[in-house]
């Protein structure tokens, strides 16, 4: 079979090529590998052309599903990340009995270690505490310790995991919250399940670890996000759309919480004079999963979706 990539990356290209030699290529299977941007829909049509599959790498534009009409040899669109549904209209997808798979999982060491990030950055005030030092000035505003405070977490993935293991190393209380509580994810985990208004209402810090689905899109919502409390700490390395952000920023604003760490914004990059940057904000560029590690173990999970696919097996299947 023939798989294309169109948007790929040139500092990855080398390891694409090796991971195709070992993996693809001794099955008798190849990979083309292109580097453009953001290509329209002809020009993507054009370099697929004759393609069985697609790997996206899919953070810098997305995908085109009328390719697929014109190119109907296409069976399968991989995506190299967790969050496929940013890039890829999985239904207009599947409607053309293509399938489309992801890669799970690749990065939770990496966005668990942004997260904890995150949530030192704004408890201490760092970015705020750079730039008054740098601007010349000796100006110290109180932070907030984390030993002893509690952290909810919202959702129970193996991001969510990792999280609460490292807030516990911080002397951290975690709670959870998920849409499939039983007693053993909870035993596994180690923590109490709690209902999502207790979690945003007891809660010293909120930290959202969820995929954006249908389900979840809005979830955290005004009402949730007014229950706050004063000092209460909001950190976000999921999804924007997961968030009612106007609310958000509103409480930024007013001061009615103590600060914010967001990694994820809506639209990417974010609308600078919609965001309350001068209230206690650390943002981050979407970077959690963007280590030297992460994206070769995205690559080679996702080349071998492919692998699979074309030995009759599909693995890691997105359906929504």
């Amino acid at each position: 079979m023939k798989f294309v990539c169109v948007d790929g990356v040139p500092r990855y290209r080398d390891l694409a090529a090796t991971f195709a030699a070992t993996m693809l290529q001794p099955h008798g299977h190849d990979l083309d590998w292109y580097e453009e941007a953001a290509p329209d829909a002809d020009r993507f049509a054009e370099l697929a052309a004759g393609a069985d599959g697609l790997l996206l790498y899919g953070l810098r534009g997305r995908f085109p599903a009328e390719v697929l009409d014109r190119c109907p040899t296409i069976k399968i669109v991989g995506y190299l990340g967790t969050g496929v549904a940013r890039a890829v209209d999985v239904p207009a997808v599947r409607s053309r009995g293509v399938a489309v798979c992801n890669v799970p999982d690749y990065a939770s060491d990496s966005v668990a270690e942004l997260t904890i990030a995150l949530l030192l950055a704004v408890a201490r005030r760092l970015t705020e505490g750079d730039r008054t030092v740098r601007a010349g000035e000796w100006a110290r505003r109180p932070g907030r310790q984390l030993i002893g405070k509690q952290l909810g977490v919202v959702g129970a993935g193996p991001i969510a995991a990792k999280v609460i293991s490292r807030a516990r190393g911080l002397g951290m209380r975690p709670v959870c919250w998920t849409r499939r509580p039983t007693p053993e994810r909870a035993a596994a985990l180690g923590v109490e399940f709690v209902e999502l208004p207790a979690l945003f209402a007891e809660s010293d810090v909120v930290s959202l670890h969820l995929s954006h689905t249908p389900a979840t899109d809005g979830l955290i919502s005004a009402q949730l996000l007014g229950m706050l409390k004063p000092d209460a700490i909001f950190v976000n390395t999921a999804r924007a759309e997961l968030v009612d952000t106007a609310a958000l920023y509103d409480l930024l604003r007013r001061e009615a919480i103590f600060g914010a760490g967001l990694d994820v914004f809506d639209p990417e990059p974010p609308d600078l004079s919609a965001l309350p940057l001068d209230a206690n904000l650390v943002l981050a560029p979407h970077a959690a999963s963007v280590t030297a590690e992460t994206f070769g173990v995205a690559l080679r999970i996702g080349i071998e979706n492919l692998r699979a696919f074309a030995a009759g097996e599909l693995v890691n299947e997105v359906t929504e």
